[in-house]
């Protein structure tokens, strides 16, 4: 019984049904062809029925790899005239001949291959080229490569925007019922109306209903101190609309008056800030000398898209006044595009003539003889000006050279020793810590500026710290001499280690020796630490 059973299974030139299509490529012809016959003789559909349910089966694998596909009735018809092939081939199965056995081997080549389906211009549609080069890997002998699990970020923006296409459909549908429904109520009011006065015998007027007229807003409440608090806090102009109109009405004001929409929104805040950038630019007159400070910065750009550069400009007086000038973006990060750029900002506040020095970082762009923005903006200005260069970037070669003598170089992006500790770090107990008095060369050495350093980092920390790694140094040494900060002991998880940032080397550096019973350390390394925080105790936090 078993045998008839699976004699009547097995399919001319198919071997068997295929009872559902999966895998992880683009069906071939078998596939195709195997689950068309399957609904067609076993489930006893009709032929366009089952090429109907197997396209649709299909295209829900092209729809997975973001191919687009021609019209269904064009993929049918291909099934189809692959079945009547197939079919054909059948009709004549009894023979022998040398023909009928090219025509089936023919037909069985292209088993494996394809069932396609694309779009005829499928590859000009398509933005991703990874979806390009599968498709035409998948045209090949074989079928090469395969779709991996559903791309959620791309299958969440096409859910999107089908949601917004359904809601916008629904809002369109609702908005002409309304109109229907108001355009049969006016008709039917200007009807009674009319009999009304046909009854007494009084002319009929033209239509009743008039939509009465609506007056724009005139009042402006959009004032600079407004647009400056909108700006600080992000608000967008739309959002800026919906929060103006709902403040004006729980104030229990009409919004009517008001100059209330998305441009008119817009042109404001940027006539206020014009306003707002000349009443800057004419109030600052200090009367002493300036130093002019800038810093190329790489940022993501207003749109979002790409990276930029961009070169904040700052002005500061003896006095203590310090005013921002602009914040250009510039094509390059060379000397002479940001002396130009410097120059300009000048020129355009006409300070000019009253820059007596100019802070900098140590990069070549800045301090090169010949085409560093340093020497190039002299040049400009025409005359010689005091070079002050960044303080912290000095002290970023000192620190770096001393951890390079003591621990050693490093061509890795980040410091290993660091990168250990802070892997370590979730094991420590942070209650228990070693501070100078636990090494009695440490205690000798530092006994001397011992309380001279407390009453420094003390007097640091009563003033404002422009950046939250500059307080938990100080606060850290205050602990590694055994003082107690105002805001208590505490020790903040390690932060970023990159070669560039020369505060976290210092950091770590008290960090890691003051937990070493905690954590393994070599003999070198361990002396090098504490080397290293005598160092950095004695002389490098205080200057």
């Amino acid at each position: 019984m078993a045998e008839n059973t699976r004699s009547r299974e097995d399919v001319y030139l198919i071997g068997n049904y295929v009872e559902d299509i999966k895998g992880s490529k683009l069906p071939s012809n078998h596939q195709a062809l195997g689950y068309f016959l399957r609904l067609h003789h076993k489930e006893n559909k009709t032929v366009r029925e089952a090429a109907n349910e197997t396209i649709d089966k299909i295209e829900e694998f092209w729809k997975r790899a973001f191919i687009p596909v021609h019209y269904k009735q064009h993929s049918v018809k291909k099934l189809e005239t692959l079945f009547m092939q197939w079919k054909g081939l059948k009709k004549n199965s009894s023979r022998k001949t040398e023909t009928q056995k090219k025509n089936e081997e023919q037909f069985t080549e292209c088993f494996n291959d394809l069932f396609d389906i694309a779009h005829a211009n499928a590859m000009d549609l398509m933005n991703i080229q990874e979806d390009k080069d599968f498709l035409m890997a998948q045209r090949k002998k074989g079928r090469q490569g395969a779709m991996s699990s559903v791309d959620n970020v791309h299958l969440k923006k096409t859910k999107n925007l089908e949601a917004r296409k359904s809601k916008h459909k629904q809002f369109c549908q609702k908005a002409r019922q309304e109109a229907e429904s108001l355009k049969e109520t006016v008709a039917l009011e200007s009807s009674s109306d009319s009999s009304a006065e046909q009854e007494q015998g009084e002319p009929i007027p033209g239509p009743s209903y008039q939509t009465p007229p609506v007056k724009r807003g005139r009042k402006k409440v959009l004032t600079p101190g407004l647009t400056a608090s909108l700006d600080r806090s992000q608000v967008s102009d739309r959002s800026a609309v919906m929060i103006i109109g709902e403040t004006i009405r729980s104030l229990s004001e009409d919004v009517g008056p008001i100059v209330l929409n998305r441009s008119s929104i817009r042109r404001s805040r940027q006539k206020n800030r014009q306003e707002i950038a000349s009443d800057i630019q004419h109030n600052f007159n200090p009367d002493d000398a300036l130093i002019v400070h800038w810093d190329g910065k790489l940022i993501e750009d207003l749109t979002g898209q790409e990276k930029v550069d961009r070169l904040p400009i700052i002005v500061t007086s003896i006095g203590g006044a310090v005013q921002l000038l602009s914040v250009p973006r510039i094509s390059a990060g060379t000397g002479q595009v940001q002396a130009q750029a410097v120059y300009a900002a000048l020129t355009e506040w006409k300070l000019q003539d009253r820059v007596a020095g100019m802070c900098f970082d140590t990069t070549s762009a800045n301090t090169g003889p010949k085409m560093g923005a340093c020497v190039l903006l002299e040049h400009l200005l025409q005359r010689d000006i005091l070079h002050l260069a960044c303080r912290h970037h000095i002290l970023e070669l000192v620190a770096g050279a001393a951890f390079a003598e003591l621990v050693g170089a490093s061509s890795s992006p980040e410091i290993l020793i660091f990168k250990r500790f802070r892997a370590q770090w979730k094991f420590l107990d942070t209650a228990q810590y070693e501070d100078c008095s636990t090494d009695e060369m440490v205690n000798e050495a530092v006994a001397d500026v011992k309380q001279d350093m407390v009453n420094f980092l003390n007097t640091a920390l009563e003033k404002m710290q422009p950046r939250d790694d500059y307080r938990e140094l100080l606060e850290l040494v205050l602990i590694f001499l055994g003082a107690e900060p105002s805001r208590g002991r505490h020790f903040a998880a390690p932060g970023a280690m990159h070669q560039a940032r020369w505060m976290a080397k210092v950091i770590y550096t008290f960090k890691v020796w003051m937990f070493r019973s905690q954590f393994r350390l070599t003999a070198r390394e361990q002396k090098a630490l504490r080397d290293l925080c005598i160092f950095y105790a004695r002389i490098y936090v205080k200057a």
